[in-house]
């Protein structure tokens, strides 16, 4: 009896487990939310990051460089600050963590 019990106990546990998973995939089918997302390499090595905050969305494309040493291109969207100005969009290239060139100029 102990162990038709535990059986029972146990497809009704797989049951609900087979359940949940399935309504996990569904959820994730339809999104994914985050602020911050990195794609690394086999090494560990940030590679793209896609970031959001309240005023600004970017996506960066790097290399592996040392900290602090970005070279890469970045393509970012800015809101105005405090609703004064406009918003902006472009492209800025690093190199070696300097800023080499940008568009918009400026």
């Amino acid at each position: 009896m102990f162990k038709v019990r535990r059986r029972r106990d146990l497809v009704r546990e797989l049951a609900s487990l087979r359940r949940e998973l399935g309504e996990l995939k569904v959820g994730l089918a339809e999104q994914v939310t985050t602020r911050r997302l990195v794609v690394v390499d086999g090494d560990g090595v940030q590679r793209v990051v896609v970031r959001a905050d309240q005023t600004t969305g970017s996506v960066l494309v790097r290399v592996d460089a040392a900290a602090g040493e970005t070279t890469g291109v970045e393509l970012f969207a800015v809101e105005p600050v405090n609703d004064v100005g406009t918003a902006e969009a472009g492209v800025a290239l690093y190199q070696a963590g300097e800023v080499a060139g940008s568009w918009p100029a400026g």
